[in-house]
């Protein structure tokens, strides 16, 4: 029993068999943890679910990932290998790494439309375990590294604001976004093993080479959708667009 809602009647109603979680490999698709999701929302009736689910996942939840950014020798280079294979994590949605000024930038967005309850349990999860992998590899995180979101502040559980030292993203902005001050990029990572991270990160992109078909597949569907502001096309036409029945398109989304 967890925030409210009980383990075994959550995985009955996605239909995710228990057994299958205690697999080392194992691996729900992404439909079905985006069921999963809403199914916790009914239950626990949460807006801050992301927040919670973001706090389980430290550097050795993460996998080859978590262990690549750990081996790294710097923070931007942390980050950036944390961008570059974030869709072995975060499948949903995209996430780029840039310089502005005086800034890192880390820019995340939806791939496809989603609904907005399940749009900001994926970045309050983002932004809320890239607040613990921080503190794993640096300690504390600095003052003047800076959250930006879309979605509204939702209220937030007294543990929570306790937690987060009122320490929280600035609330309906235009973007999405993290800002690093640039000279934090050079910090100095105390696990830096060059040796590890190129065998870490050698998995990671075997990770990422699996994932290719279903990356690009959401690539073109977003193309789709977006093709004509205002106008969203039947799915028929988007599976036609793909070069498939609607019935392999189907099965290509709920495999996602």
């Amino acid at each position: 029993m967890s925030r409210g809602a009980d383990r075994e009647q959550l995985l009955e109603q996605v239909g995710i068999s228990p057994d299958i979680l205690e697999a080392a490999d194992a691996k729900v698709s992404g439909n079905q943890f985006n069921e999963l999701v809403d199914a916790g929302f009914k239950f626990t009736q949460d807006p801050n679910l992301g927040v919670w689910f973001g706090l389980q996942l430290k550097i050795s939840t993460h996998g080859f990932l978590g262990y690549a950014a750990l081996s790294s020798a710097k923070l931007g280079e942390a980050i950036e290998l944390g961008v570059k294979y974030a869709k072995t994590r975060l499948g949903l949605v995209n996430i780029d790494f840039y310089i502005d000024g005086d800034d890192g930038v880390i820019a995340v967005d939806s791939m496809i439309p989603v609904d907005k309850d399940l749009e900001r349990f994926f970045l309050q999860t983002f932004y809320t375990s890239f607040a613990v992998m921080g503190e794993n590899l640096i300690g504390t995180l600095p003052e003047d590294i800076e959250a930006y979101c879309t979605y509204s502040e939702p209220e937030f559980d007294p543990k929570l604001a306790e937690l987060f030292d009122d320490k929280h993203p600035h609330y309906d902005q235009p973007v999405n976004q993290i800002r690093i001050p640039k000279q934090y990029l050079d910090l100095p990572l105390g696990m830096s093993d060059p040796v590890s991270k190129q065998l870490m990160e050698e998995q990671c992109r075997k990770e990422l080479e699996s994932l290719g078909q279903f990356d690009d597949l959401l690539v073109k569907v977003r193309q789709e959708i977006v093709a004509e502001p205002g106008r969203f096309p039947k799915l028929e036409e988007v599976a036609e667009k793909c070069f498939m029945s609607s019935r392999t398109f189907n099965r290509r989304l709920a495999d996602l």
